[in-house]
C-alpha cells in the first residue's frame, strides 16, 4: 500500500498525523472509511498518533472513481482561473502595488512579465512570486531613458504579450489621467490599471493579504 510505505518514511512513534480522505464518483464506501482503514494501519506500522485538530503530519487521499492520488503538502496558487489559460501581460512594476496589479491578472489567468523599473523591488518582486509558487520572467528597464516607450513596445511584441499592466491610482501625487494617457498613446497594447480605483489604505490592506511587502 502506497500510503503504508509513505508513511514509514515520514512518520514515527513521536509524531502525529491525520488522514484527510475525499471522493469524487461513487463507491462502495465512504471517504470516513477510507481514513479510518488506511489509518489504523498506519498506527500499526508506525506507532504514530492520530491527532484530527493539530496534526504534524496530513496524509491527504484524493479518490476520483477508479484513481486515487495521495499527497502531503497544499500548495495555495492565486485561484480564479488557471494560471496561463488567458493569455501572457507585461506588468510594469514602480512600487509594490504594482505587484498587487499582476495579481489581479494572474487570477484571471494570465501569466505574467515582470518590467522592473527599479533595482530596489528585486526583493520585493522575488519574495512575491516565491509566495504564490509562479515562474514569472523578470527584465530590468530604465525609464530614465529616452527610448523607454520603445523598450516596452519591444518587450511586448518579442514577448507577445496581450496587455500592459500598471499599479497606477488617482490617489498618487505623481500619477494623472494624463500619465495613464500617455501610456496608453504610446503602447501598442491595451494599458490595464486595475487599481485605479482604490485608495492607498484598501492597497496596504490587500497586498497584506496576497503576501506582497510594503
Amino acid at each position: 500500500m502506497l500510503a503504508l510505505q509513505l508513511a514509514k518514511n515520514i512518520l514515527t512513534e513521536e509524531k502525529s498525523f491525520a488522514i484527510r480522505a475525499t471522493r469524487v464518483g461513487t463507491h462502495t464506501f465512504s471517504s470516513q472509511q477510507v481514513a479510518v482503514h488506511i489509518g489504523n494501519d498506519i498506527v500499526k506500522a508506525t506507532h504514530a498518533g492520530v491527532d484530527l485538530t493539530n496534526p504534524d503530519i496530513e496524509l491527504f487521499i484524493e479518490i476520483r472513481d477508479k484513481k486515487s492520488f495521495l499527497f502531503t503538502e497544499k500548495i495555495n496558487g492565486v485561484g480564479g482561473l488557471p494560471l496561463g489559460t488567458q493569455g501572457r501581460i507585461l506588468v510594469l512594476v514602480e512600487n509594490t502595488a504594482s505587484l498587487l496589479a499582476a495579481w489581479y491578472l494572474m487570477r484571471r489567468g494570465c501569466n505574467v512579465i515582470i518590467a522592473n523599473m527599479k533595482i530596489s523591488n528585486d526583493e520585493s518582486i522575488h519574495l512575491f512570486l516565491a509566495h504564490w509558487y509562479a515562474d514569472a520572467e523578470i527584465i530590468s528597464v530604465d525609464q530614465k531613458t529616452k527610448n523607454f516607450f520603445d523598450q516596452l513596445r519591444t518587450l511586448a511584441s518579442e514577448k507577445n504579450c496581450d496587455a500592459l499592466v500598471t499599479g497606477h491610482t488617482l490617489e498618487e501625487p505623481t500619477c494623472s489621467l494624463t500619465a495613464i494617457a500617455q501610456l496608453k498613446k504610446q503602447s501598442i497594447i491595451p494599458v490595464l490599471t486595475p487599481l485605479i480605483a482604490m485608495n492607498q489604505e484598501e492597497i496596504q490592506q490587500q497586498c497584506r493579504k496576497r503576501g506582497i511587502p510594503i
